[in-house]
């Protein structure tokens, strides 16, 4: 069974790489679901996520999620909102506090090309007037339309948005 965590100390501080020792087990606490709160014993061959793969991976699960949501302008709801209310939410996931404005999110982090792109990178567009978010495999998610919603898209899709001006590393 896979269970949704978080490796955390017992005041809920978030630890980057290091397990929580009770009597020589080590032990994660769980941040979501039925069992948030409890503490949950992991075995030898549990591997730890660092902490930017970890927030990224939940930024990324996020957007994606929203697959099939309409779009809504200037919305911040889940499933109800707009491409920058979208990124925005999935980021304030990942713990990063972010503008709903296309125009202050190609400011945040760093500048990356389309041949390094990774999950979690936002693609700024269409005059800063549109940002989608990569997240992975050749794939896109973003708020397109009142007409389409929220979809996830392949990459190449993005050239329809026009001209790409800047791709954006947040974590």
């Amino acid at each position: 069974m896979a269970v949704s965590g978080t490796l955390t100390t017992d005041k809920n501080k978030r630890v980057a790489g290091q397990n929580k020792n009770i009597g020589g087990a080590n032990y994660v606490l769980i941040n979501e679901g039925d069992n948030k709160g409890k503490y949950v014993k992991v075995g030898k061959g549990v591997r730890r996520t660092p902490e930017r793969k970890a927030r990224i991976k939940t930024a990324v699960d996020y957007a994606a999620s929203m697959n099939g949501g309409r779009y809504v302008w200037g919305g911040t709801k889940y499933k109800a909102t707009d491409c920058c209310g979208l990124t925005m939410q999935a980021y304030r996931k990942a713990g990063v506090n972010m503008y709903n404005s296309v125009y202050s999110q190609a400011k945040m982090g760093k500048a990356v090309s389309l041949k390094n792109i990774e999950a979690g990178d936002l693609i700024i567009c269409n005059n800063y007037g549109h940002v989608a978010m990569y997240i992975g495999g050749g794939k896109i998610v973003h708020a397109m339309s009142t007409y389409y919603g929220i979809r996830i898209q392949p990459l190449a899709n993005i050239k329809y948005c026009g001209k790409i001006n800047t791709i954006r590393r947040i974590l």
